[in-house]
């Protein structure tokens, strides 16, 4: 069999080509990507999630409501709910939380360990807020729902069985 030494040496350079160009295209396309905030990458690890949503106004204040949920421990995990009125911190002009407060309704409601799923009722009225809050908890295996409302008002929210 005869080798055709012109054509192997294109395979070769196109092969190298090839090579050099994946290694460095990926490289390049990893450079390219925005960098990761540090509010993601320094986020607390006993945060399980956070839903952000509505609008508040309080005279010359104003913002949007958040529902954070945080857990504890490892084999038995618990969960608290946390609501948050977010607004502007006029000096630096960041979003940060006003006012925090644990929803003691949804958090004593079993005690043990206990799984919080949060949905937030995108259609609520302007200026408050609505979450539908289902508490589980596995042994015994329990559930409860909860409405929650929050108006303008800092720290101020209602929790009710929902039905």
């Amino acid at each position: 069999m005869k080798v055709n030494p012109i054509a192997t040496i294109r395979s070769i350079v196109l092969l190298s080509a090839t090579a050099i160009f994946l290694i460095f295209g990926c490289v390049g396309a990893v450079h390219a990507q925005d960098a990761i905030p540090d509010s993601v990458t320094g986020l607390a690890t006993n945060i399980q999630s956070v839903v952000s949503g509505g609008y508040w106004s309080n005279g010359n204040e104003e913002g949007f409501f958040r529902a954070v949920v945080a857990a504890g421990g490892v084999e038995h995990v618990g969960m608290k709910l946390y609501l948050q009125w977010m607004g502007v911190e006029v000096d630096s002009n960041t979003i940060v939380p006003l006012v925090t407060v644990p929803v003691a309704e949804v958090n004593t409601a079993y005690s043990g360990e206990r799984i919080f799923d949060i949905e937030i009722d995108r259609n609520a009225e302007l200026g408050t807020l609505h979450l539908v809050i289902t508490a589980s908890q596995s042994m015994p295996q329990l559930q409860t729902r909860f409405d929650l409302t929050a108006g303008g008002e800092p720290g101020v929210y209602r929790v009710d069985e929902a039905e």
